[in-house]
């Protein structure tokens, strides 16, 4: 069974550098939730950022150097979220019609995850640093404060390939087993499953995700009851990531097909 309740909406809106573990504590008795073993927490990324005191004016980004005004030009980027990306992204993979797409803390996501949604005016709100350990904080809080064994997820959105729309990703967790190994399991023909890992944490922050929302809403905290939760475990979602060199979508598009071994099936 999997149950999701929203913690929010929340008001006033969380403050730069106000502590969200504080603040969650008054939201969750505010409403009389109680947290249990087996819980999973889901905590928007942007309430972390904003913890985080990582919101900045545009005006950082208004004088840009050489090698931001060309990449700008290249892709057809505004020449602040060029010299953003270079300062913020941990690699440039490409970009299109003015979008510049970028590895940042183990996702593929636009401009490094630099958003000018739910931030003031004239400013944007950067990706938090280290999400897992902010996750581990709310494990430990949990475990400190009401003597539960739960896990923790940062919540972000992201764009899938040839799909339409943002989806939920874990861009960070703690205590929550992430993957579920499927491999060995047998179908309902009795066959063994060969490569099927489910990635739970991501599945998790999905549909957390639905109940948070992008916008308005102020709901940045949810508590998710899922009975395949397996939590209690000291680690984060080191292997949910995988590198750039060893990502299968990412080197595939990198090494297309001759167009003449596939005529009409090439792209």
């Amino acid at each position: 069974m999997l149950q999701i309740l929203p913690i929010g909406p929340i008001d006033p809106p969380i403050r730069v550098g106000e502590d969200f573990i504080e603040r969650l504590e008054r939201e969750l008795d505010s409403r009389g939730l109680r947290l249990k073993d087996g819980d999973v927490i889901a905590v928007a990324s942007k309430i972390v950022a904003y913890s985080q005191g990582r919101v900045v004016p545009l005006e950082r980004w208004r004088k840009i150097d050489g090698k931001a005004e060309a990449l700008a030009k290249y892709y057809g980027a505004e020449k602040w979220k060029a010299a953003a990306v270079l300062a913020e992204a941990d690699a440039v993979l490409g970009g299109y019609q003015g979008y510049i797409l970028t590895y940042k803390n183990g996702i593929a996501v636009g401009t490094a995850g630099i958003d000018r949604s739910n931030s003031p005016p004239s400013h944007v709100v950067l990706h938090p640093v280290d999400p897992d350990s902010q996750a581990r904080k709310v494990v430990e809080w949990a475990r400190a404060r009401y003597g539960v064994t739960i896990g923790a997820i940062i919540v972000d959105s992201r764009l899938t390939l040839f799909r339409r729309g943002v989806i939920g990703v874990a861009l960070g967790v703690w205590g929550l087993r992430p993957l579920k190994d499927m491999r060995g399991t047998l179908d309902i023909y009795g066959k063994p499953l060969r490569f099927t890992v489910v990635n739970v944490a991501d599945s998790l922050a999905a549909a957390a995700s639905l109940v948070m929302g992008e916008a308005g809403e102020r709901i940045p905290y949810a508590l998710i009851r899922y009975d395949g939760a397996e939590v209690g475990f000291e680690e984060g979602g080191e292997e949910l990531r995988v590198g750039l060199e060893e990502c299968y979508i990412y080197n595939s598009l990198l090494n297309p097909p001759p167009e003449a071994l596939l005529g009409e099936h090439g792209v």
